[in-house]
């Protein structure tokens, strides 16, 4: 009798494991997406992106999946599968916007930095406010030199938002450094105004302070 219980036992657990297991075993694109989330949210991004392509085998257009593995390819790193993931996202029409930006964020990082500026101008045709890409097009102006461009997403970006401590010290970066190319130009009393402005923003900024009782000693001779 005893063995038969053992015996009835062991079959009973048999059962509910394999009905665990069948539950457990992703059959859908959703189930797949929902487990790669899972992964995801451990950091366990390699099987996350598995998954995440496995539903796209299911489902080769499927949004959720796309944007999922896009979004993991970028945080690990793989900049250009991001970048063909969200190539897919924009021909399917999917929020071209913010898709654009996310593209524009993935090239930056890879350091094509004209490509970067190009989605963001784009994105900012549909959306002009959007602070996520006009910070990170200012940031790309600021890399290549462009400080005026630069200049001017700041000052929209403080329209925006005033109050946006991290963008008034980034303006005031920019600024200091177009007035050095001003003064290195020739043109002191473009150079003195820049320094002006980021004495406005930081008054203990003492490269600007130097710089700027320079110019304006040269300026009165």
């Amino acid at each position: 009798m005893e063995k038969k219980k053992i015996v009835f036992s062991l079959i009973y657990t048999l059962f509910a494991l394999t009905q665990l297991l069948a539950q457990s075993t992703p059959r859908t694109a959703k189930d797949f997406i929902d487990r790669g989330n899972r992964f995801y949210d451990q950091g366990n991004y390699n099987d996350a992106i598995a998954d995440y392509s496995n539903a796209l085998q299911l489902d080769h257009n499927n949004v959720m999946a796309l944007s999922c593995r896009s979004r993991t390819y970028h945080v690990i790193g793989d900049f250009d599968k991001a970048i063909v993931d969200y190539n897919t996202l924009l021909n399917i029409g999917i929020a071209p916007a913010t898709i654009l930006t996310a593209r524009a964020k993935a090239y930056y990082d890879k350091g094509d930095l004209n490509k970067a500026i190009e989605d963001c101008s784009a994105s900012l045709k549909i959306n002009p406010n959007d602070e996520e890409t006009l910070i990170i097009r200012s940031k790309a102006f600021c890399e290549k030199d462009e400080f005026d461009n630069a200049i001017a997403d700041y000052r929209v970006l403080l329209r925006i938002n005033p109050r946006n401590t991290v963008v008034l010290k980034e303006l005031a970066e920019a600024l200091y450094n177009r007035g050095v190319e001003h003064y290195y130009n020739g043109d002191l009393n473009k150079a003195i105004e820049h320094w002006e402005e980021v004495l406005r923003i930081n008054p203990d900024d003492a490269s600007a302070k130097k710089n700027l009782d320079i110019a304006r000693r040269q300026r009165s001779n």
